[in-house]
């Protein structure tokens, strides 16, 4: 009976480290642990967005007008919104949006909480990614204007 019992302990100490370090339960559950992960998913307009997102961290890719990818990088309390065609965006202040100033399809965005958000409701278009640190960098080939003054700032 001894020998079954320690057999069992030692079995469940086994399996309790071979857990998959890249499970995870939440997308709150992955930001806390770090996590890199990718979601891609379709619109209410039917435009295809990809979001990165790691910590603190949240990176966009998506649809503008016509064929124009916007993307966007959330991180340090300031969003910055970019085209790799014409190589401009802009620096918004996170904390000093208004209304209508950033969507995640209807969901308007102040926080990073409210990507969260956005994202557990489309947790199962998530996995783990291996995407590098530079993803979540802000580009050094855009010129950046800050929008402080506009959007109600």
């Amino acid at each position: 009976m001894m020998k079954k019992i320690v057999l069992i302990a030692v079995l469940t100490l086994v399996l309790s480290g071979c857990q998959k370090k890249d499970v995870f339960t939440s997308i709150r559950d992955a930001v806390t642990r770090q996590l890199t992960l990718k979601c891609e998913y379709t619109d209410e307009d039917g435009q295809t967005t990809s979001t990165y997102i790691k910590g603190q961290m949240v990176r966009m890719v998506g649809a503008g007008s016509g064929t124009t990818k916007i993307e966007g990088l959330m991180r340090d309390n300031k969003f910055y919104l970019w085209s790799n065609e014409n190589k401009q965006g802009m620096i918004l202040e996170i904390a000093k949006l208004t209304e209508g100033g950033a969507k995640m399809g209807e969901k308007e965005i102040k926080s990073i909480d409210d990507v969260i958000g956005v994202l557990e409701e489309k947790k199962d278009k998530c996995k783990v990614a291996s995407e590098g640190a530079g993803l979540f960098e802000v580009p050094t080939d855009i010129k950046f204007t800050s929008t402080e003054g506009f959007f109600g700032q």
